[in-house]
């Protein structure tokens, strides 16, 4: 049995089958979902050309999941709000889903937020490995980005340093959200 949802909706971990093809839904919002279960609702992203606003909250994210996301995402250019909250992502998951979005040419995501999520600064240091073009272009893969939240994480003056690098070379980037990290008084220079 399919479910039937208002369009703005949410799945709880008790749900079993997702029917995302329905055109009508263009918010999805997962919670308490684990490895294998996020993994099915990854695969079916790269299908969807609906959903705009996808919101991950207490999930378990492993590696498997981090894989789909990277193909859906991928595959997906219509999402435009990507929000994990209270999720064990880590550098190396969190590197595999940058991945995705920089790979897709058409991503026009704009708010992105990992709150509370395990990231440190190695997973910053991704946006310049995976989001920045090598010298000397220094371009911005992810121009379309308005807000990137990551408050509540494990960030340190390093980590601040490499989203530096986000703030220039075409960014519209008009709302970083770094509250309740590590940054210390060099990281704000």
């Amino acid at each position: 049995m399919a479910i039937r949802r208002p369009p703005s909706w949410s799945i709880s971990a008790t749900s079993k089958r997702i029917e995302f093809d329905d055109s009508k839904y263009t918010n999805a919002e997962f919670r308490g979902y684990r490895d294998d279960d996020l993994t099915r609702v990854f695969k079916f992203l790269g299908k969807n050309t609906n959903v705009e606003t996808i919101k991950l909250r207490s999930c378990k994210i492993g590696d498997e999941a981090s894989r789909s996301m990277r193909q859906g995402l991928c595959d997906n250019a219509v999402v435009s709000e990507l929000m994990v909250y209270d999720s064990v992502v880590g550098p190396r998951k969190f590197k595999r889903i940058l991945q995705g979005i920089a790979a897709n040419e058409e991503n026009e995501i704009t708010d992105m937020s990992f709150v509370n999520c395990d990231l440190d600064d190695r997973s910053m240091r991704f946006f310049d490995e995976v989001l920045v073009s090598p010298p000397p272009d220094n371009e911005i893969l992810m121009k379309s980005l308005t807000l990137l939240d990551l408050h509540n994480n494990k960030i340190g003056d390093r980590g601040a340093v490499s989203l530096s690098y986000l703030l220039g070379a075409g960014s519209l980037l008009s709302k970083l959200l770094l509250s309740s990290n590590r940054i210390g008084n060099l990281g704000t220079k």
